[in-house]
C-alpha cells in the first residue's frame, strides 16, 4: 500500500546476498516516485507522488530522513541488534520514522513532534512513577531556589524537562553526540 506522501515502503532488508544491490535509484510505480538507496546489506525506500515531487527531491528527501535517523537511533546494525532480536524491528521503525518523515516530506516543522519517539519517551510511556518524581523534584527545586527551568537526566538520557521542546530536543542530541565521541 502506498500513501499520498512520505511512506517509507521498505528501510531495512537483512538478506545474505545483496538483493537490492542492482535496483536503480529512482523506480516510478503508478503514479509514485520511489527513491532507493542502497549500502552494505541495507536499503531504503521512500515512496512520493511524482506529480509533488521530482526524482531528485525524492533522492534528497530520502537522504535528509536516513541522516536524521542515524543522528537520532545510531547506526541501522545498532538498531538491528537492539530491536531485530525480538522481531520488533518493523514495530520500532514505524513509531521512528514516522515523525522523521512527516517532518522530512510533509513540512511538519515541530521539533516536538519530531523528537517524539527519540530514547527518553520508552522511559516516560514505561515509568510514569520516575516522571512524576522528576517533576516533583523540579517543582520543590524552583519554588525553593528560584530554579527557572531545568531538567533531570539520566546515562545521558533526558528523563524529564521543563525546558520548551526545542531546548530539550537540542540538549537530548547533546547527549546522543557525547555518547558517540570517543574517549
Amino acid at each position: 500500500k502506498l500513501l499520498d506522501c512520505g511512506e517509507i515502503v521498505g528501510i531495512v532488508q537483512y538478506f545474505q546476498h545483496d538483493l537490492f544491490q542492482s535496483i536503480p535509484k529512482t523506480l516510478y510505480f503508478q503514479k509514485t516516485i520511489v527513491a532507493h538507496e542502497h549500502y552494505g546489506r541495507h536499503s531504503a525506500f521512500l515512496s512520493l507522488p511524482h506529480d509533488r515531487y521530482t526524482p531528485e527531491e525524492g533522492q534528497i528527501h530520502l537522504k535528509h530522513i536516513l541522516d536524521l535517523f542515524s543522528m537520532l537511533y545510531g547506526t541501522w546494525n545498532h538498531v538491528q541488534s537492539i530491536y531485530g532480536k525480538d522481531n520488533k524491528m518493523g514495530e520500532f521503525l514505524n513509531q521512528a520514522l514516522t515523525p522523521i518523515v512527516d517532518y522530512v516530506c510533509n513540512q511538519n516543522r515541530s521539533i516536538s513532534h519530531l523528537f517524539s519517539t527519540v530514547e527518553y519517551t520508552a522511559l516516560k510511556n514505561g515509568n510514569q512513577r520516575v516522571l512524576l518524581e522528576s517533576k516533583h523534584c523540579l517543582d520543590y527545586l524552583k519554588s525553593k531556589y528560584g530554579l527557572k527551568d531545568g531538567l533531570i537526566g539520566y546515562d545521558n538520557k533526558v528523563l524529564y524537562s521543563t525546558w520548551d521542546s526545542d531546548t530539550t530536543f537540542y540538549l537530548q542530541l547533546m547527549f546522543q553526540l557525547r555518547k558517540q565521541l570517543p574517549v
